[in-house]
């Protein structure tokens, strides 16, 4: 999948898959579609709170959260800790190629195509079939040790893994993983406590990393990740009202329960939409449309204004 620009969204399928698998395994459980309408969100967030996100919806178009799979979503986030969007990319890239299974029988020119790993290399290096690997499956990551994961890069991280591993392999494996989000016999808070309780078990997992794991793979749509980024806008927003200097477990439960007291049960999805808009790239790419449309709508104008002053001219010509 490959972003073309703000509207538009290429997809590459292997030949082998069949349009309806790939409408109903990959769109409607990856994308979430069409489960979740984003307009019709959109519609409610803006009614509810017509001060914020009414402005930061006109700056984003749509923002999805992905119904990732538990146990590499679980892997990514523990790779996540005290690092920045680049360098978590390329920890999961190395998982991925140094543990993983090689993907086979992809034509070389759907894999120039879909160009996964030049947003990893750089745009410029065009991704190769050695660089398609699956994620690596608990059995194949078991065998890494910290020290192969620190000569990789992981840093402090590695321990995390390797220890996590261990422990998820202790409780049932990846199946134990994909267990909690398969089960609702719960009602919807003890369900997520029951579920947080169980994954900052993990080394390197704490509220926050748990809280993402939960949103972007355990259908807990509700929950709100919080750092300090978060707890800014939550000030921001009147949403709580506090002098501490970092969250702590009681700011985590207070800005939790009022985003889900503005935006309801997908109050999470609102909070990632909120959070992208406070981003300074997005705001400079609202600038940017803004500036365009501005341009584009003075030509217009001027078009405009230069035809009629023609046909006011033709009209007074003597005969």
């Amino acid at each position: 999948m490959e972003r073309l620009n703000d509207e538009e969204v290429q997809v590459s399928t292997h030949p082998q898959m069949s349009e309806q698998f790939f409408n109903d395994k990959f769109l409607g459980d990856y994308l979430q579609y069409p489960q979740v309408v984003i307009p019709d969100f959109y519609e409610q967030w803006t009614q509810r709170d017509p001060k914020y996100f009414k402005q930061v919806s006109q700056q984003i178009g749509g923002v999805r959260c992905l119904r990732q799979d538990p146990w590499e979503c679980t892997l990514s986030f523990i790779c996540s800790s005290n690092n920045n969007i680049q360098r978590i990319m390329q920890l999961v890239h190395k998982l991925r190629t140094n543990y993983g299974s090689k993907l086979e029988d992809i034509p070389e020119q759907t894999i120039k195509d879909i160009a996964v790993e030049s947003q990893v290399k750089g745009k410029s290096e065009a991704a190769s079939s050695d660089d398609q690997h699956l994620f690596p499956t608990l059995k194949q990551l078991e065998k890494a040790t910290e020290q192969e994961l620190r000569d990789l890069g992981f840093g402090y991280r590695a321990g995390f893994i390797v220890k996590s591993v261990q422990i998820i392999k202790e409780n049932g494996g990846e199946e134990w993983l994909r267990a909690m989000r398969a089960d609702k016999s719960l009602k919807d808070s003890e369900r997520i406590d029951n579920i947080r309780e169980k994954l900052v078990s993990l080394r390197g997992v704490g509220r926050k990393v748990a809280d993402c794991i939960m949103l972007f793979s355990m259908d807990c749509p509700s929950v709100i990740p919080v750092d300090t980024h978060v707890f800014q806008l939550a000030k921001r927003f009147g949403f709580v009202k506090s002098s501490a200097t970092s969250v702590n477990e009681k700011l985590h439960r207070e800005i939790g329960e009022a985003f889900v007291r503005v935006y309801g049960e997908h109050a999470g999805w609102a909070h990632q939409i909120l959070f992208a808009g406070d981003l300074k790239v997005f705001q400079k790419k609202h600038a940017e449309n803004q500036e365009k449309e501005a341009v584009s709508s003075l030509k217009k104008r001027s078009r405009s204004e230069m035809e009629g002053s023609g046909t006011k001219k033709l009209e007074t010509k003597p005969e």
